[in-house]
């Protein structure tokens, strides 16, 4: 009888455990989760549309934030707090952008000895280039399989997958995960980064916006620029013209480009043919 007893339990369990592995997603949290792979972890947030749910049918758009040096996840820590800034927050779980733009948004976590991609911090004496062979980072290796889980196992569109990069770090890797993966993404975004100019020819056909300042020193406007001017050389489908912003810091850089009009209109009106 007790046997009979505990096998019911489990049933009862394992029923109950489905059920709430089916309900909706509340749209207002950014939950903590990890992706495991190959012996290693990527710790991430996320947030999804209203009314998400495992057993939907609808598809949403995947939205892949790279975060900038201040949010690495430092020591033993797996998710830093500065993972998803303020203005990230006031963005992406605003009524606003639940209503008009119903997406799922990942914010995966680097850790601090490691990097998304690599790059040549500048100064003003000084101006670094960007490597032109870099090894891809062992955080970008986690986001490429992270990415391709989701579209396994979750609601996602994939002809609507996007890549933002924040500040001079999340930037670069932004433009760097796109171009290893230029039949990935319907559209790359990157805030105050670049890369080699020779490597952004493989973003011919991927639609790219670029934002940055002419204060900033790690990653100066002229690399920027040199993107720009590239794409344009390869006759590129999508690409507007460096748009400069009344900043002084990556952050301050950040904060005006999401906020500015067409942020996200621009952003999901891509889609891949």
């Amino acid at each position: 009888m007790m046997g009979y007893s505990r096998s019911i339990l489990m049933v009862l369990l394992f029923l109950l455990s489905h059920v709430l592995m089916a309900e909706e997603k509340n749209p207002n949290v950014f939950y903590p989760r990890s992706f495991s792979s190959k012996g290693d972890s990527l710790f991430y947030r996320v947030t999804y549309p209203k009314g998400y749910s495992d057993k939907g049918t609808a598809t949403y758009p995947l939205v892949i934030v790279l975060h900038n040096e201040d949010s690495y996840a430092k020591g033993n820590e797996h998710l830093s707090p500065n993972l998803v800034p303020q203005s990230m927050v006031r963005l992406f779980l605003s009524p606003a952008f639940k209503d008009s733009f119903p997406a799922i948004v990942a914010f995966p976590q680097c850790k601090e000895n490691d990097a998304w991609t690599e790059i040549g911090k500048s100064d003003t004496a000084n101006v670094v280039p960007f490597p032109e062979s870099p090894q891809k980072s062992n955080a970008t290796k986690l986001v490429e399989r992270m990415i391709k889980y989701y579209t396994k196992h979750y609601r996602v569109d994939k002809k609507r997958i996007y890549v933002v990069g924040l500040g001079a770090v999340g930037g670069s890797g932004a433009l760097d995960l796109a171009v290893r993966n230029p039949k990935k993404f319907a559209a790359a975004v990157s805030i105050c980064g670049a890369v080699n100019p020779e490597r952004a020819k493989s973003l011919k056909k991927v639609p790219v916006r670029l934002y940055s300042s002419t204060s900033l020193t790690e990653v100066p406007i002229t690399l920027v620029h040199d993107v720009y001017i590239e794409l344009k050389t390869v006759g590129a489908v999508d690409v507007d013209p460096v748009i400069e912003l009344p900043a002084s810091t990556d952050a301050d850089c950040v904060v005006s480009a999401v906020n500015s009009k067409d942020f996200l209109y621009w952003m999901f009106s891509k889609k891949q043919k």
